[in-house]
Parts: C-alpha cells; sequence; structure tokens
C-alpha cells in the first residue's frame, strides 16, 4: 500500500465534524443541523442513512440556494465555504457508509480507475511534447523570460437547475438507493473544492519548468522537474480500499487522489461522467518601470 502526501485532507470515514460557529450570512428560515458523525455511526439500517444524507443535503441547498453556479460567483466567505465543506464531510461519510459494492459498482470502480490512469499518463506525455515543440520551433527570445508547461487532471462536471447536468453525470438503477441528489452535489463539491483550495481543486498535475540547457531530445523523466508521473508503477494505490472483491484492481494514483484527497464518496465516483485534462503554455515577460527585464537584472545581481 502506498501513503500519499495529502492523505490526510480527506482520510476516509475518519473525518471529525465541527460546525463552525462564525457568523454567516444564510437564510434566516434554516434550521441549525443536528446531524453528527455520531448519529451517522450509529444508524444501522439504509433508511436512516438515506434520511440523514438528505438533511444534509438540504442544509447545504440551504445555504447555497437552487443555483450553484450564481452562489460561487458571488465569492461566499471563508466562514460559508468551511460549514459546507463539514456537510460535504458529512455527506461523504454517509455514502461511503451505503455504497454496497455490488458487482456492477465495482465493474464502474474499475473502469473509472483505468480511465485515470490512462488520463494521467497521456497528461504527462502531452505536456512533456508541448514543452519539446517549444524548445525547438517556440521561443521568442525577444518576449520569453520565463516559461512553463502545466497539465492539469481534474472532474469536468457541470450543472445549471434548467438544464441539469448536460451528461457529465451517470443515472444509474439505483440512484433511488442512495436518495442523494447527485448532479447537484457534484457540483457543488467540485465548486467547493476550488474555492476552498485556492484553484487547486484538481484530481493531479504536472509541470514542466524551464531550465537552461534542456534540450528537445531529453526524455519525459528528465524534463519533468515537478515529477510524479511514475508513481503508477505497477503497485496499487489501495488505501481505504481493502476489501477481497476489490483485490483483482491495481488502484492507480488519480483514482487514489479523487477518493481520499477529495471530498468524493464512491457513490459519486462511479457516476461521474466527464473529466477534464487542460495542457497549457504559459509564457512571461517580466519588466520593471524602467523597461529592464527581469532577466537582465538577474544578470546585472551575479
Amino acid at each position: 500500500m502506498k501513503l500519499g502526501g495529502n492523505a490526510s485532507i480527506w482520510h476516509k470515514r475518519h473525518t471529525t465534524f465541527a460546525p463552525s460557529n462564525a457568523d454567516r450570512y444564510m437564510p434566516m428560515t434554516r434550521k441549525e443541523s443536528t446531524i453528527n458523525i455520531e448519529r451517522i455511526e450509529a444508524a444501522k439500517d439504509v433508511a436512516t442513512l438515506r434520511e440523514l444524507l438528505q438533511s444534509v443535503e438540504g442544509n447545504i441547498k440551504g445555504i447555497i440556494g437552487k443555483n450553484p453556479l450564481s452562489f460561487y460567483l458571488e465569492r461566499p466567505s471563508h466562514n460559508i465555504m468551511e460549514e459546507i465543506d463539514d456537510y460535504i464531510g458529512l455527506r461523504t461519510v454517509i455514502l461511503d457508509k451505503m455504497f454496497t459494492y455490488s458487482p456492477d459498482e465495482i465493474e464502474r470502480m474499475e473502469q473509472v480507475n483505468t480511465l485515470l490512469t490512462d488520463l494521467r499518463r497521456n497528461m504527462y506525455r502531452r505536456t512533456c511534447a508541448l514543452y519539446r515543440t517549444l524548445l525547438a520551433h517556440g521561443v521568442d527570445e525577444s518576449f520569453d523570460d520565463d516559461y512553463e508547461v502545466e497539465g492539469k487532471l481534474a472532474v469536468g462536471v457541470e450543472y445549471d437547475s434548467n438544464e441539469g447536468d448536460y451528461g457529465t453525470v451517470l443515472h444509474l438503477e439505483n440512484d433511488a438507493y442512495y436518495g442523494s441528489d447527485f448532479a447537484y452535489m457534484l457540483y457543488v463539491i467540485m465548486n467547493n473544492e476550488e474555492e476552498r483550495r485556492c484553484a487547486l481543486g484538481y484530481i493531479d498535475n504536472c509541470c514542466v519548468r524551464h531550465e537552461e540547457g534542456n534540450t528537445p531530445d531529453m526524455t519525459d523523466k528528465d524534463l519533468l522537474v515537478v515529477d510524479f508521473a511514475y508513481l503508477d508503477d505497477g503497485t496499487s494505490w489501495d488505501e481505504c480500499l481493502h476489501r477481497d472483491d476489490l483485490k483483482h484492481i491495481c488502484f492507480g494514483y488519480a483514482f487514489h487522489s479523487l477518493y481520499t484527497h477529495n471530498p468524493y464518496a464512491l457513490a459519486d465516483i462511479v457516476r461521474i461522467n466527464s473529466f477534464d485534462v487542460n495542457v497549457q503554455l504559459v509564457c512571461q515577460r517580466l519588466t520593471d518601470q524602467a523597461g529592464q527585464r527581469y532577466k537582465d537584472i538577474t544578470k546585472d545581481n551575479e
């Protein structure tokens, strides 16, 4: 078993819940929640867990409202974000306690794991390839003081209160068993992670930063300064997934990150139907008020 560096961020099923006491601009009609981790652990049947789940999601909707996009565009306060985060954590614990590990669900877990592993591998490959193209053809010494190529793998769920999820969330036969508003909640979780973690709410990323002496014939391993590409070496990232019926799956780092570093329940993960990989080049020209470029200032100070 491997342990990721940020595994404690969402160490599944061990999160304690402590609602924030700070002032919040929320609807006056919303009642303070009485749901806590003790009530969830004490629940013995699915009906009770479903009731708790829907109550938690109701609390989230009471804060956010009908249109999550408008809510997040208004840049909610830190205290409100923390409260939503607490409720999302409770929801994750409930859903994972309800998860049945049925053959269909396990098959979907395996499909998502394979997809994410392939997307992650191709993200690294494309990031390095774009950097090589820049080295071979695209460097503009008259402008470029610094540049880097960055790849990001992220959840790409969309949601509109009128149009729905645009096919980015799967609707499965056992949706009623869980009773979650998956489309709404997945969009909320994705946005909440981006806001709470200062736009770092991705599954994985990689970056090639330019270094003098880099050449187009260098290997991917040589080029990646921030290098986690080789974490997928055939050893399963099966933290929190130690079950006999999952032993045949070699979980990749991306699945591990999505499940362990982010507050998505397994029931969420098997329904996410859109993952985004973005690879982009950033070129920088850094100039002071006198028009002197950063690289010239650096040379003068050497």
